[in-house]
């Protein structure tokens, strides 16, 4: 790290300036392969960054991690960071080593007004790169309800799927975000969507134990006797991880115990052997619990 990096982070402009003065290279790397603008950037130093800039700083370099200054100030949400990069000309589309792009990032990180910026200045709402995680479905998985609204505001696709077929959906219910599951059903995602398992979002809910989105989801009028690729349904997975107040609220429902488990398991205690198993009658004796 050299005494630029360090004027850089720290955000000492004079210091900096008087440095360029006696011609200490700008576009040095440190041992992550950061240059002075990746810290600049980082911390937000608005100053500091334009005056690397101006004297020729590489805003299209990367570190050790592929994140260039835009992933840095989008990373941190700062937003007049990020509105002065994109103004220099950096890439919306820039990937990180994990695939992340500017959007992704931001979506990921909640900064609403960031992704705000990043859809004004053209970045592609279903828009994936190289990762097959929509912006939609990463907002969906991490909860961030107004940045849900923001992408389907500007058109992104209720239905993008992931490699394990799985839409922003039955992401959402799975992980118990019963605020974005009510803003996509609001918005016509389909209630009985399936992924590859055949698991219709009801049933990640019931196997996590949310009762709040199961209730949400039966209200509304999902079939609980469906079941996935392997004969669960969504009562089997709440009692075989023991989530009673889930179990209790399908069997209230009308559901049963019953499944047509497709492979040899000791799940609830019975073993199938390959065979069809009904176990309804272990329905009375768990309510008893």
């Amino acid at each position: 790290m050299t005494g630029l990096h360090l004027a850089a982070y720290f955000g000492l402009q004079k210091l900096l300036l008087s440095l360029l003065e006696r011609k200490h290279d700008l576009n040095a790397r440190d041992k992550h392969g950061r240059k002075p603008l990746s810290w600049a950037a980082g911390c937000g130093f608005l100053d500091v960054m334009g005056l690397l800039l101006d004297k020729g700083a590489d805003f299209k370099s990367t570190d050790k991690d592929d994140w260039t200054p835009l992933l840095w100030v989008v990373g941190k949400g700062h937003v007049e960071a990020v509105r002065l990069l994109l103004d220099r000309g950096a890439s919306l589309n820039s990937e990180d080593n994990s695939f992340m792009t500017p959007l992704s990032l931001a979506v990921e990180r909640g900064h609403e007004e960031v992704v705000g910026i990043l859809l004004d200045r053209g970045a592609g709402a279903n828009f994936e790169g190289n990762f097959t995680t929509t912006p939609l479905s990463w907002a969906a998985m991490k909860g961030h309800k107004e940045v849900v609204k923001l992408l389907l505001d500007k058109s992104a696709y209720l239905e993008s799927r992931n490699d394990d077929g799985q839409m922003p959906l039955i992401l959402a219910a799975g992980l118990g975000h019963e605020e974005i599951v009510k803003v996509l059903l609001n918005r016509g995602a389909d209630i009985e969507s399936k992924d590859e398992y055949g698991r219709t979002l009801l049933l990640p809910a019931a196997e996590n134990g949310h009762e709040a989105v199961a209730k949400l989801l039966l209200d509304k009028g999902a079939n609980f006797g469906l079941q996935d690729n392997d004969g669960w349904t969504p009562t089997l997975w709440a009692y075989n991880f023991r989530h009673e107040a889930v179990v209790k609220l399908l069997l209230g429902k009308g559901a049963g115990l019953d499944g047509d488990l497709r492979f040899d398991s000791n799940a609830l205690g019975v073993k199938t052997n390959g065979r069809s198993a009904n176990i309804s009658h272990y329905s009375n004796n768990f309510l008893r619990q």
